[in-house]
């Protein structure tokens, strides 16, 4: 169950789980993650991820991806204007970059990422 969620959506690319953005001013993670169930239905995983370096009440993630073979998550935090990349696997950091104001989504062209 969720308290409050925000437009952050992505499916994993083979489509067993599911990343929520929290919204703005959530106390707790920034990102939630479901994992699908014995092929029934949906369970809330242990930890969500956290948008390290973020100041928590500058966090609104407004658009979540994920790369193609599904090891990395992309998030753009609306308030901070950065992209965070992360990893699916724990959701370990990988990078923050500055990417203008009040992102809103990112294009795919090729192998390469542009918000």
């Amino acid at each position: 169950q969720m308290e409050q969620a925000w437009s952050g959506l992505a499916f994993s690319p083979k489509g067993d789980r599911i990343y929520v953005s929290n919204g703005a001013g959530y106390k707790g993670s920034d990102i939630q993650v479901f994992d699908r169930w014995d092929n029934s239905g949906w369970k809330e995983a242990r930890v969500g991820y956290t948008l390290y370096g973020a100041v928590k009440d500058q966090t609104a993630v407004a658009w979540l991806g994920t790369s193609p073979d599904g090891a990395l998550l992309y998030a753009l935090n609306d308030s901070d204007q950065q992209l965070y990349i992360l990893e699916t696997r724990g959701g370990r950091a990988i990078a923050r970059l500055r990417v203008g104001d009040h992102p809103r989504h990112r294009a795919r062209c090729g192998g390469t990422h542009r918000t």
